[in-house]
């Protein structure tokens, strides 16, 4: 699986076991997953350091409670800790939307005549104790928050 470290407030997800996670969407726009999640060991007397992950225009989601994560992708493996984000660039998921999509047979525009497939991304994320999202998405930004 080959796949790019995506920067995050705090580097890795180790301090948090139960992100704040929200789904916002409207009538005129896809929907966005947003994750709060404490970027930073608490000490005491100091203000709590949070990161804040927003993916946008989310085509398809999932979350598996921590311990039960598998993947129906046999070469789906993932060398480092886990705990860090990372956008698959040769996800066999988003193919597999793709090539089962009602526009198969429209190079370049598999998920439709408006959607420039380049655009579809494959993001993973996981937390101890918590669990793993899969998120394919046309995009993710991140931004530090302060308590």
């Amino acid at each position: 699986m080959a796949y790019l470290k995506i920067d995050i407030p705090g580097g890795r997800t180790i301090y948090e076991d139960a992100p704040s996670v929200q789904i916002v969407c409207t009538a005129s726009s896809w929907a966005s997953l947003i994750i709060k999640y404490a970027a930073a060991e608490y000490v005491e007397g100091q203000p709590q350091l949070y990161g804040e992950i927003t993916f946008k225009n989310v085509m398809e989601y999932r979350w598996v409670v921590f311990g039960y994560d598998y993947s129906p992708y046999s070469d789906d493996e993932y060398e480092g800790e886990g705990f860090e984000l990372i956008q698959i660039t040769d996800s066999k998921q988003v193919e597999d939307m793709a090539s089962k999509s009602p526009f198969r047979y429209y190079p370049g525009k598999r998920f439709g005549p408006v959607i420039d497939e380049s655009r579809v991304k494959h993001f993973r994320i996981s937390f101890d104790d918590y669990g793993s999202f899969d998120v394919i998405a046309f995009d993710v930004s991140v931004r530090s928050l302060t308590e």
